[in-house]
Protein backbone atom coordinates (compact mmCIF):
# COMPACT_ATOMS: atom_id res chain seq x y z
CA UNK A 1 0.00 0.00 0.00
CA UNK A 2 1.12 3.65 -0.76
CA UNK A 3 1.81 6.54 1.24
CA UNK A 4 -1.33 8.57 2.04
CA UNK A 5 -0.97 11.82 0.05
CA UNK A 6 -0.28 15.09 1.98
CA UNK A 7 -3.05 17.80 2.49
CA UNK A 8 -0.34 20.15 0.11
CA UNK A 9 -0.66 17.19 -2.29
CA UNK A 10 -4.59 17.00 -2.50
CA UNK A 11 -4.46 20.77 -2.45
CA UNK A 12 -2.34 20.54 -5.33
CA UNK A 13 -5.01 18.53 -7.29
CA UNK A 14 -8.46 19.73 -5.83
CA UNK A 15 -6.84 23.47 -7.21
CA UNK A 16 -5.66 22.57 -10.86
CA UNK A 17 -8.99 20.06 -11.22
CA UNK A 18 -11.48 23.32 -9.91
CA UNK A 19 -9.07 25.71 -12.43
CA UNK A 20 -9.47 23.23 -15.03
CA UNK A 21 -13.36 23.33 -14.22
CA UNK A 22 -13.70 27.32 -14.77
CA UNK A 23 -11.72 27.56 -17.50
CA UNK A 24 -14.45 25.52 -19.76
CA UNK A 25 -17.24 27.64 -21.81
CA UNK A 26 -18.39 30.57 -19.76
CA UNK A 27 -21.72 29.65 -21.09
CA UNK A 28 -21.40 26.76 -18.52
CA UNK A 29 -23.34 26.86 -15.15
CA UNK A 30 -20.96 25.92 -12.45
CA UNK A 31 -23.28 26.73 -9.89
CA UNK A 32 -26.87 26.26 -10.97
CA UNK A 33 -28.48 22.57 -12.35
CA UNK A 34 -26.64 19.75 -12.41
CA UNK A 35 -23.49 18.08 -13.87
CA UNK A 36 -20.08 17.56 -13.39
CA UNK A 37 -19.22 20.88 -13.77
CA UNK A 38 -21.51 21.94 -10.40
CA UNK A 39 -20.02 18.88 -8.61
CA UNK A 40 -15.83 19.46 -8.94
CA UNK A 41 -16.51 23.24 -8.41
CA UNK A 42 -18.72 22.26 -5.12
CA UNK A 43 -16.69 19.57 -3.68
CA UNK A 44 -13.52 21.67 -4.97
CA UNK A 45 -15.01 24.66 -2.42
CA UNK A 46 -15.55 21.71 0.55
CA UNK A 47 -12.41 20.80 0.55
CA UNK A 48 -10.63 24.28 0.10
CA UNK A 49 -12.68 25.46 2.52
CA UNK A 50 -12.15 22.32 4.62
CA UNK A 51 -8.19 22.98 4.27
CA UNK A 52 -8.49 26.69 5.49
CA UNK A 53 -9.90 25.13 8.80
CA UNK A 54 -6.86 22.96 8.96
CA UNK A 55 -8.94 19.37 8.66
CA UNK A 56 -7.60 16.53 7.16
CA UNK A 57 -8.48 16.50 3.48
CA UNK A 58 -8.17 12.80 3.41
CA UNK A 59 -11.08 12.44 5.88
CA UNK A 60 -12.80 15.57 4.48
CA UNK A 61 -13.51 13.71 1.38
CA UNK A 62 -15.06 10.60 2.71
CA UNK A 63 -17.15 13.31 4.85
CA UNK A 64 -18.24 15.10 1.78
CA UNK A 65 -22.05 15.05 1.06
CA UNK A 66 -22.72 16.26 -2.55
CA UNK A 67 -26.35 16.89 -2.02
CA UNK A 68 -25.68 18.65 1.06
CA UNK A 69 -23.75 21.48 -0.67
CA UNK A 70 -26.64 21.38 -3.73
CA UNK A 71 -29.44 21.69 -1.28
CA UNK A 72 -27.67 25.86 0.08
CA UNK A 73 -29.23 29.06 -1.64
CA UNK A 74 -27.76 29.85 -4.80
CA UNK A 75 -26.51 32.86 -3.71
CA UNK A 76 -24.57 31.23 -0.54
CA UNK A 77 -23.32 28.28 -3.24
CA UNK A 78 -21.85 31.49 -5.41
CA UNK A 79 -20.20 33.18 -2.03
CA UNK A 80 -18.82 30.50 -1.10
CA UNK A 81 -17.59 28.92 -4.53
CA UNK A 82 -15.84 32.41 -5.51
CA UNK A 83 -14.26 32.59 -2.03
CA UNK A 84 -12.72 29.01 -3.00
CA UNK A 85 -11.39 30.09 -6.75
CA UNK A 86 -10.22 33.04 -5.39
CA UNK A 87 -8.04 30.67 -2.93
CA UNK A 88 -7.82 28.31 -5.51
CA UNK A 89 -5.88 30.62 -7.81
CA UNK A 90 -3.69 32.20 -5.13
CA UNK A 91 -2.67 28.93 -3.85
CA UNK A 92 -1.59 27.68 -7.42
CA UNK A 93 0.24 30.88 -7.73
CA UNK A 94 2.15 30.73 -4.58
CA UNK A 95 3.02 27.08 -5.21
CA UNK A 96 4.39 27.87 -8.66
CA UNK A 97 6.82 30.56 -7.19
Amino acid sequence: MGMAKTNDEIMDEVTARLAATCDLDPTVSLLDGTGEFQDTVLESTYLIEAYQAGKDLTLAKLAYVADDMKSLPLKERVERASRAIIFSDNWQQERAA
